[in-house]
């Protein structure tokens, strides 16, 4: 999620950033960030940070659309957190639109692959915000 002028920001001053969850056939669709970006090689959900007067459900689709080529519906919000950072965040569950054919922007993802839930909670390389909320996950605190 890297800073953009017209990042939103929540009522204490923390930027905001929407995250999509897109499962499939049991497996949910993560990337490896970009050698470059802030927290490079990481593994984690698609998302960024919500603009100015966006709304969440808007947010996460355009992010979706810049990242990873792809259109996504969001379902509903499955909670708020916040990252160790500061980041308030918030996880949509999103269906792909259609066949999705990605096309990954290089300067922000440098992989998109598929897991299931208790290997990603135990993957080497995820980002360290991502954690509570697979733990959540695989604790069936929240169906997909």
């Amino acid at each position: 999620m890297s800073p953009h002028p017209q990042d939103a920001v929540d009522a204490s001053g923390r930027r905001i950033g929407v995250i999509a969850v897109i499962e499939r056939h049991g497996r949910l669709l993560v990337i490896r960030r970009a050698a470059g970006v802030r927290k490079e090689g990481k593994v984690c959900f698609p998302g960024g940070g919500l603009r100015i007067g966006e709304r969440e459900s808007d947010g996460v689709v355009r992010e979706v659309a810049e990242e990873l080529g792809a259109s996504v519906a969001p379902l509903r919000r499955l909670e708020r957190s916040r990252s160790p950072w500061g980041t308030s965040l918030s996880w949509w569950h999103c269906r792909l639109v259609g066949s999705p054919c990605f096309r990954l922007d290089p300067r922000e993802i440098g992989e998109l692959f598929w897991e299931t839930a208790d290997r990603l909670a135990e993957h080497p390389d995820l980002l360290e915000s991502n954690h509570e909320f697979l733990a959540r996950l695989v604790r069936g605190v929240h169906s997909l």
